[in-house]
């Protein structure tokens, strides 16, 4: 039942506003069950809804309201807002029971009233038909009341109002008590929640600490405790990430998933004042420093890796530095974890060849950043040979000291992919002679290939297209393994069953560029994949084999440097060094060379 006022026997309504008007109406607290039933309790009402009720102001003291600082400082008309908890204390009552039955309890009231005065009725006709000398069949109480001189009609009445006024005092009773038990409930739930949010605070989580090793500590605060993250470089730098990816990916992450996520115009405010200038790229050197901080020795344990591109000679402008460019060249050099599969360009500069004091630099720059620099690789093209020359690199002199911590080696590699290139195309441009005499050039591989089958081939990868590469082609690895392969040595036995010497050559070539190229810790199909160290007596038999081709004599002085590369990488692995690093591998390394 609805009705703009609420408590029995108030005199306010919506008409009272226009001769009162500091007289305002209040909605029940209906979000606060226990403060709700507060309320309705002191209406002295048995049915009341309270999502459509009111009470009047007249029912609240001054205490009860909040002073209202910004529309008395702005000189407004004052308004009247209760304070939280507020409960009306105001009533003036003139009748003490119940004014408003509902129909139903009346009923029942007149019901019980008629069942008592039929009872008297009947009583009172017994002692008509008895007689008043028959004192045997007068009831005692009847008879009481009658020397007494007091009707007992009048005696029941007087117990009935006593005991509806004790009705009407434990009715009362009852609903302070259920106020009290609602106000003891909200404060238990109360204690509840305050319990809750003090062991999610205090007490260790395991679904925590399994997401921190996803998000970082702002995106935890974003996710959790739904608190404003103050981001870091390395927050900034993922979202990058998954902006590179797409627009699509970034949106789908951000708002479907709900992982936070800088805005992309955050993203593009931070990247203008992003320089890319050549040299060392200090920004990223930084971020990389923010993401150290916290990480295991085995994370921040890198190499640097370097080589040349070749760029379009155009001339362009670029309007973020507004110039004018044109170059031929760009020289960049990249870190790359060699425990964990991490890699991050420090350095590019164009038309410049990697001298001894830009690498020794950069060296600084990102020992500075909290990792340790243990190799460096390149090929050995002439300005990198320049390059190890200046650093006094050599066949028994492989590694230089860190600049940056006199007590860390700094070992130099050759790149072996590269090495596996130039032995390709210096064996057919020039040939190679071996040490008894044999001679594999061009025209031994076209013999081979002419051997080879049509319909049916012993070594299906072995055609035409290996031999006759030219322009970028020829700087391609893969045409190079597959030419130097054990599928080729096995033509080999078949083409020239009484040269033993050149099955050697190619098996030997295969076998030692499986253990110098090693991916993964263990290759179950051949064990000479696996990381060096795994199968040590297999793998070293390999590279000694490798070693003794040095004493091929070469046709040319390019032949001399293809096989040199090899070679100077074989001292690294006398020495329990790999050019490509597995994390087992390296555990033996670090610990215990």
């Amino acid at each position: 039942m609805g009705s703009t006022r609420a408590v029995a026997e108030c005199e306010n309504s919506g008409k009272t506003k226009q001769q009162r008007p500091e007289v305002i109406f209040h909605r029940f607290p209906t979000k606060d069950r226990g403060l709700c039933q507060a309320w309705v309790t002191k209406c002295k009402r048995d049915q009341l809804n309270p999502s459509t009720s009111r009470m009047c102001s007249d029912h609240f003291t001054p205490e009860d309201y909040e002073r209202d600082l910004v529309h008395e400082l702005l000189g407004r008309p004052m308004r009247k807002m209760l304070k939280s908890g507020s409960v009306p204390s105001i009533f003036i009552f003139r009748n003490p029971a119940p004014v408003n039955l509902t129909l139903r309890a009346q009923r029942i009231e007149k019901r019980q009233n008629k069942e008592i005065c039929k009872g008297l009725l009947h009583d009172s006709q017994l002692v008509c038909d008895n007689g008043e000398g028959d004192d045997d069949s007068v009831p005692q109480n009847f008879k009481s009341s009658q020397t007494d001189g007091v009707p007992r009609v009048d005696e029941l009445l007087l117990q009935i109002q006593v005991l509806q006024k004790e009705v009407t005092s434990l009715k009362s009773t009852l609903r302070m008590k259920n106020i009290e038990i609602a106000n003891l409930k909200s404060i238990n739930l109360a204690h509840q929640k305050a319990q809750k949010k003090t062991i999610s605070e205090h007490q260790p989580n395991k679904l925590l600490d399994n997401l921190k090793g996803v998000f970082s500590t702002s995106q935890m605060q974003r996710l959790i405790q739904h608190r404003r993250a103050y981001w870091k470089t390395e927050d900034i730098v993922k979202a990058l990430t998954v902006r590179s990816i797409s627009l699509k990916a970034y949106r789908c992450i951000s708002s479907t998933w709900g992982i936070p996520l800088r805005s992309l115009t955050t993203l593009r405010t931070w990247m203008k004042g992003f320089t890319c200038a050549p040299g060392i790229l200090s920004q990223v050197i930084e971020a990389m420093k923010d993401n150290a901080t916290g990480r295991g020795i085995m994370t921040r344990i890198c190499g640097i890796v370097f080589d040349e591109m070749s760029l379009d000679s155009r001339v362009i402008r670029d309007p973020s530095l507004d110039q004018v460019l044109s170059h031929s060249k760009a020289q960049v050099l990249m870190v790359r974890g060699l425990c964990e599969g991490w890699k991050q360009p420090i350095y590019f500069d164009f038309d410049q060849d990697m001298t001894k004091e830009v690498l020794l630099r950069n060296v600084m720059a990102f020992q500075g950043a909290g990792y340790e620099v243990h190799s460096i690789t390149s090929d050995l093209e002439g300005e990198n040979r320049s390059l190890w020359k200046a650093l006094n690199i050599s066949l028994e002199n492989t590694w230089f000291n860190n600049p940056a911590n006199p007590d860390l080696k700094i070992h130099v590699f050759s790149d072996v992919p590269h090495d596996m290139k130039n032995l390709r195309n210096h064996l057919i441009d020039d040939g190679v002679l071996l040490s008894d005499g044999t001679t594999i050039d061009a025209r031994t591989l076209w013999n081979m290939l002419s051997h080879n089958g049509k319909d049916i081939k012993l070594c299906p990868k072995f055609s035409d297209n290996l031999l006759t590469l030219k322009g970028s082609e020829r700087m391609k690895v893969a045409p190079a393994v597959q030419l130097l392969s054990a599928h080729a040595s096995a033509l080999t036995k078949h083409v020239y069953p009484n040269s033993p010497s050149i099955y050697h050559f190619f098996q030997t070539v295969n076998d030692g560029f499986d253990v110098l190229n090693s991916r993964i810790p263990h290759d179950s199909k051949n064990k000479l994949k696996s990381g060096y160290g795994f199968e040590m007596e297999a793998q070293t038999n390999a590279l000694v084999k490798l070693k003794t081709l040095q004493k091929a004599e070469e046709k040319t002085e390019e032949s001399t440097i293809a096989f040199s590369d090899w070679i100077h990488n074989l001292y690294h692995l006398n020495s329990k060094f790999a050019s490509r690093f597995t994390k087992a591998i390296w555990d033996v390394i670090y610990f215990n060379c």
